[in-house]
Protein backbone atom coordinates (compact mmCIF):
# COMPACT_ATOMS: atom_id res chain seq x y z
CA UNK A 1 0.00 0.00 0.00
CA UNK A 2 1.36 3.16 -1.04
CA UNK A 3 1.77 5.81 1.43
CA UNK A 4 -0.78 8.32 -0.02
CA UNK A 5 -3.02 5.39 1.22
CA UNK A 6 -2.07 4.77 4.37
CA UNK A 7 -2.61 8.74 4.90
CA UNK A 8 -5.90 8.14 3.70
CA UNK A 9 -6.83 5.31 5.56
CA UNK A 10 -5.39 6.81 8.46
CA UNK A 11 -7.93 9.95 8.01
CA UNK A 12 -11.16 8.07 7.55
CA UNK A 13 -10.42 6.21 10.85
CA UNK A 14 -9.78 9.71 12.97
CA UNK A 15 -12.72 11.81 11.38
CA UNK A 16 -15.47 8.90 10.77
CA UNK A 17 -18.40 10.46 8.92
CA UNK A 18 -16.47 13.97 8.94
CA UNK A 19 -14.23 14.34 5.55
CA UNK A 20 -15.59 11.71 3.26
CA UNK A 21 -19.24 12.66 4.66
CA UNK A 22 -19.19 16.32 3.95
CA UNK A 23 -17.13 15.67 0.30
CA UNK A 24 -19.70 13.12 -0.31
CA UNK A 25 -22.56 15.75 0.33
CA UNK A 26 -20.71 18.09 -1.51
CA UNK A 27 -21.14 15.85 -4.60
CA UNK A 28 -24.40 15.05 -3.99
CA UNK A 29 -25.60 18.48 -3.34
CA UNK A 30 -24.01 19.47 -6.27
CA UNK A 31 -26.11 16.89 -8.19
CA UNK A 32 -29.56 17.34 -6.72
CA UNK A 33 -28.70 21.46 -7.72
CA UNK A 34 -28.30 20.30 -11.01
CA UNK A 35 -31.40 18.08 -11.27
CA UNK A 36 -33.84 20.89 -9.68
CA UNK A 37 -32.73 23.43 -11.99
CA UNK A 38 -32.94 21.37 -14.59
CA UNK A 39 -36.67 20.17 -13.51
CA UNK A 40 -37.39 23.99 -12.63
CA UNK A 41 -37.20 25.22 -16.01
CA UNK A 42 -38.94 22.01 -17.09
CA UNK A 43 -41.98 23.12 -15.02
CA UNK A 44 -41.81 26.64 -16.23
CA UNK A 45 -42.10 25.64 -19.91
CA UNK A 46 -45.15 23.53 -19.43
CA UNK A 47 -46.62 26.29 -17.23
CA UNK A 48 -45.65 28.66 -19.87
CA UNK A 49 -47.92 27.32 -22.40
CA UNK A 50 -51.35 27.46 -19.93
CA UNK A 51 -53.65 30.46 -20.99
CA UNK A 52 -57.06 28.55 -20.60
CA UNK A 53 -58.88 26.37 -19.03
CA UNK A 54 -58.18 23.45 -21.94
CA UNK A 55 -54.23 23.94 -22.11
CA UNK A 56 -54.20 23.94 -18.24
CA UNK A 57 -56.07 20.34 -18.09
CA UNK A 58 -53.38 19.33 -20.93
CA UNK A 59 -50.79 20.52 -18.58
CA UNK A 60 -52.18 18.69 -15.14
CA UNK A 61 -50.42 15.34 -15.94
CA UNK A 62 -47.07 16.75 -16.56
CA UNK A 63 -46.85 19.25 -14.13
CA UNK A 64 -47.78 16.60 -11.12
CA UNK A 65 -44.78 14.71 -12.30
CA UNK A 66 -42.42 17.07 -12.51
CA UNK A 67 -43.42 18.76 -9.58
CA UNK A 68 -42.85 15.49 -7.64
CA UNK A 69 -39.56 15.06 -9.33
CA UNK A 70 -38.53 18.74 -8.00
CA UNK A 71 -39.83 18.57 -4.66
CA UNK A 72 -37.58 15.23 -4.45
CA UNK A 73 -34.44 16.97 -5.56
CA UNK A 74 -34.97 20.18 -3.40
CA UNK A 75 -35.33 18.17 -0.51
CA UNK A 76 -32.29 16.28 -1.48
CA UNK A 77 -30.80 19.96 -1.98
CA UNK A 78 -31.78 20.99 1.73
CA UNK A 79 -30.40 17.67 3.04
CA UNK A 80 -27.29 17.62 1.86
CA UNK A 81 -26.86 21.16 2.81
CA UNK A 82 -27.30 20.49 6.14
CA UNK A 83 -25.03 17.20 6.48
CA UNK A 84 -22.13 19.02 4.07
CA UNK A 85 -22.48 22.33 6.05
CA UNK A 86 -21.13 25.89 4.64
CA UNK A 87 -18.05 23.99 2.92
CA UNK A 88 -20.56 21.99 0.87
CA UNK A 89 -22.58 25.12 -0.41
CA UNK A 90 -19.27 26.83 -1.12
CA UNK A 91 -18.37 24.56 -2.92
CA UNK A 92 -21.23 24.71 -5.64
CA UNK A 93 -20.07 26.63 -8.60
CA UNK A 94 -22.03 29.87 -9.34
CA UNK A 95 -23.63 29.06 -12.59
CA UNK A 96 -25.12 25.96 -10.83
CA UNK A 97 -26.59 28.26 -8.05
CA UNK A 98 -27.65 30.73 -10.84
CA UNK A 99 -29.59 28.30 -12.66
CA UNK A 100 -31.63 26.73 -9.77
CA UNK A 101 -32.32 30.56 -8.67
CA UNK A 102 -33.27 31.54 -12.63
CA UNK A 103 -35.21 28.69 -12.75
CA UNK A 104 -36.97 29.19 -9.47
CA UNK A 105 -38.39 32.74 -10.69
CA UNK A 106 -38.98 31.18 -14.19
CA UNK A 107 -41.55 28.74 -12.28
CA UNK A 108 -42.80 31.79 -10.05
CA UNK A 109 -43.19 34.47 -12.65
CA UNK A 110 -45.14 31.33 -15.01
CA UNK A 111 -47.58 30.68 -11.76
CA UNK A 112 -48.34 34.16 -11.05
CA UNK A 113 -49.13 34.90 -14.65
CA UNK A 114 -51.79 32.05 -14.26
CA UNK A 115 -53.29 32.53 -10.50
CA UNK A 116 -54.95 35.31 -12.37
CA UNK A 117 -56.32 33.58 -15.23
CA UNK A 118 -59.55 31.75 -12.97
CA UNK A 119 -60.32 28.73 -15.57
CA UNK A 120 -56.99 27.64 -15.70
CA UNK A 121 -55.38 28.22 -12.11
CA UNK A 122 -58.86 26.44 -11.14
CA UNK A 123 -57.48 23.03 -12.52
CA UNK A 124 -53.98 23.52 -11.88
CA UNK A 125 -53.76 25.45 -8.16
CA UNK A 126 -54.35 21.83 -6.50
CA UNK A 127 -51.47 20.48 -7.20
CA UNK A 128 -49.27 19.88 -4.50
CA UNK A 129 -46.16 22.05 -5.76
CA UNK A 130 -48.84 24.50 -6.97
CA UNK A 131 -49.98 24.84 -3.81
CA UNK A 132 -46.58 25.48 -2.14
CA UNK A 133 -46.20 27.89 -5.04
CA UNK A 134 -49.51 29.94 -3.92
CA UNK A 135 -48.37 29.67 -0.28
CA UNK A 136 -45.31 31.71 -0.64
CA UNK A 137 -47.64 33.64 -3.15
CA UNK A 138 -49.66 34.38 -0.64
CA UNK A 139 -47.03 35.08 2.19
CA UNK A 140 -45.67 37.65 -0.20
CA UNK A 141 -48.42 39.23 -0.26
CA UNK A 142 -49.28 39.82 3.44
CA UNK A 143 -45.60 40.86 4.30
CA UNK A 144 -46.82 43.96 1.63
CA UNK A 145 -49.98 44.46 3.60
CA UNK A 146 -47.53 44.58 6.99
CA UNK A 147 -45.45 47.10 4.90
CA UNK A 148 -48.29 49.61 4.06
CA UNK A 149 -49.61 48.76 7.61
CA UNK A 150 -46.46 50.46 9.02
CA UNK A 151 -46.22 53.85 6.97
CA UNK A 152 -49.49 54.27 7.77
CA UNK A 153 -48.92 54.32 11.05
CA UNK A 154 -45.80 56.74 10.85
CA UNK A 155 -48.52 59.07 8.93
CA UNK A 156 -50.50 59.13 11.62
CA UNK A 157 -47.98 59.58 14.43
CA UNK A 158 -47.32 62.64 12.47
CA UNK A 159 -51.11 63.70 12.57
CA UNK A 160 -52.30 63.40 15.96
CA UNK A 161 -53.26 59.74 15.61
CA UNK A 162 -55.61 59.91 12.51
CA UNK A 163 -55.15 57.44 9.74
CA UNK A 164 -55.21 58.80 6.04
CA UNK A 165 -58.61 58.39 3.74
CA UNK A 166 -56.48 57.08 1.29
CA UNK A 167 -52.94 55.17 0.48
CA UNK A 168 -51.99 57.41 -1.95
CA UNK A 169 -50.38 59.89 0.93
CA UNK A 170 -48.52 57.16 2.72
CA UNK A 171 -46.31 56.55 -0.57
CA UNK A 172 -43.29 58.86 0.23
CA UNK A 173 -42.63 56.92 3.13
CA UNK A 174 -42.08 53.66 1.69
CA UNK A 175 -38.97 52.56 -0.10
CA UNK A 176 -39.34 53.67 -3.20
CA UNK A 177 -41.84 55.78 -3.11
CA UNK A 178 -44.75 53.94 -4.28
CA UNK A 179 -47.30 51.57 -3.08
CA UNK A 180 -46.79 48.07 -3.28
CA UNK A 181 -49.26 45.67 -4.95
CA UNK A 182 -50.42 42.21 -3.97
CA UNK A 183 -48.25 39.61 -5.08
CA UNK A 184 -50.38 38.99 -8.68
CA UNK A 185 -50.32 43.27 -9.72
CA UNK A 186 -53.11 44.41 -8.11
CA UNK A 187 -53.97 47.43 -5.26
CA UNK A 188 -54.45 47.01 -1.98
CA UNK A 189 -57.65 47.50 -0.37
CA UNK A 190 -57.52 49.91 2.54
CA UNK A 191 -60.17 51.24 5.30
CA UNK A 192 -58.79 53.90 7.92
CA UNK A 193 -62.08 52.31 10.12
CA UNK A 194 -60.39 49.26 10.90
CA UNK A 195 -63.52 46.70 10.92
CA UNK A 196 -61.49 43.35 10.56
CA UNK A 197 -58.64 44.33 12.69
CA UNK A 198 -61.11 45.76 15.38
CA UNK A 199 -62.87 42.35 15.31
CA UNK A 200 -59.36 39.91 15.57
CA UNK A 201 -57.95 42.47 18.61
CA UNK A 202 -60.12 45.43 19.74
CA UNK A 203 -56.70 46.55 21.54
CA UNK A 204 -54.87 46.96 17.91
CA UNK A 205 -54.38 50.44 15.93
CA UNK A 206 -54.09 48.63 12.63
CA UNK A 207 -55.93 49.76 9.63
CA UNK A 208 -57.18 47.47 7.61
CA UNK A 209 -55.44 46.54 4.54
CA UNK A 210 -55.89 43.34 2.31
CA UNK A 211 -56.92 41.90 -1.01
CA UNK A 212 -57.99 39.09 -2.28
CA UNK A 213 -56.62 35.24 -3.31
CA UNK A 214 -57.24 34.22 -6.16
CA UNK A 215 -56.89 31.21 -5.08
CA UNK A 216 -60.03 28.98 -3.48
CA UNK A 217 -62.51 30.12 -6.04
CA UNK A 218 -61.36 33.94 -4.81
CA UNK A 219 -62.82 33.55 -1.80
CA UNK A 220 -60.06 34.18 0.96
CA UNK A 221 -58.74 37.28 1.78
CA UNK A 222 -55.41 37.83 2.86
CA UNK A 223 -54.40 41.07 5.03
CA UNK A 224 -52.55 42.02 7.50
CA UNK A 225 -54.82 40.85 10.55
CA UNK A 226 -53.42 38.01 13.37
Amino acid sequence: MKASSWLVLLVGVALPGSLFAEEDDAVKLRTAVERAAELEKQVAKVLSAVKDRASAENATAKLSELGKDLKSQLEACEKHAKAGGADAIKSLPEEKKNALIEGGRATHNEFTRISIIPDAIAVIEGLPYCINLAEDLEGETKVRAITIEKAVKIYAIRNDGVFPDTLAVVAKLIEGGKIPKDAWGRDFQYDPKRPRNAKADATSMRPDVWTTSPYGGGKKLIGNWK
